[in-house]
């Protein structure tokens, strides 16, 4: 699951904004699955 254009730019507005919590949440909580899903496809070697 990559992050798409319009994810990134969703979250980038919601910070600069500053007054959509949750959005903040849900953004950040998606680039960590990316980050977790990254790390763990390269440390056991498998590629989507």
């Amino acid at each position: 699951m990559a992050l798409s254009q319009s994810a990134v730019s969703e979250l980038l507005d919601a910070v600069r904004i500053g007054d959509d919590v949750d959005s903040i949440r849900e953004s950040v909580r998606m680039v960590m699955q990316e980050l977790i899903e990254a790390e763990a496809t390269e440390k056991i070697g498998a590629a989507k």
